[in-house]
């Protein structure tokens, strides 16, 4: 099974606030497991899978970057 954090370990995994990952997650711009809590409105917890958070680093880390191309035989 793929290992869940929760929006405080993303934050430190980032550095950045909780609110700041928060952001990201309601702007779609990283995948959030969204747990149930006592009424439909409000969350139990929010998590984000592991594979979401390296996708997430490996996308700002590549960000600007041109795609290589292979050389032509």
């Amino acid at each position: 099974m793929e290992k869940l954090y929760t929006i405080a370990e993303v934050a430190e995994h980032l550095r950045m606030s909780r609110a700041g990952v928060m952001n990201l997650v309601s702007r779609g711009q990283l995948p959030a497991v969204h747990v149930p809590g006592e009424t439909p409105k409000r969350w139990a917890r929010v998590l984000i899978a592991e594979r979401d958070l390296l996708d997430i680093l490996e996308r700002w880390k590549n960000r600007g970057k041109k795609p290589s191309t292979l050389p032509q035989d």
